[in-house]
């Protein structure tokens, strides 16, 4: 069965083209859940920018993975320092 609108949203992995995610959903998915579902909303949307800017999507709007080469950081590469620095901030808030 088919999730409704908002939650199918917050949801949905990275695709060609970008889905677009209004703030209004940004943050009514990411306060609940403490940032987390940001950082998801984040590689999503840096993943998409890749693809996007690399010209790596395939004729049916998947990324071909084996075209990636200098297109930008990625997902990847942005979800690592916010995790870290997200982990280093509430290890601070709670000191």
């Amino acid at each position: 069965p088919p999730l409704p609108g908002l939650l199918r949203n917050c949801l949905s992995p990275p695709e060609s083209p970008g889905a677009p995610r209004s703030l209004t959903t940004v943050v009514a998915a990411s306060v609940p859940t403490g940032l987390v579902w940001y950082g998801w909303y984040k590689f999503a949307v840096e993943e998409e920018l890749q693809a996007s800017d690399a010209g790596l999507v395939r004729g049916d709007g998947f990324v071909d993975n084996a075209l990636r080469g200098n297109a930008g950081y990625g997902g990847y590469a942005t979800l690592g320092p916010f995790t870290v620095l997200s982990l280093l901030g509430a290890a601070a808030g709670a000191a």
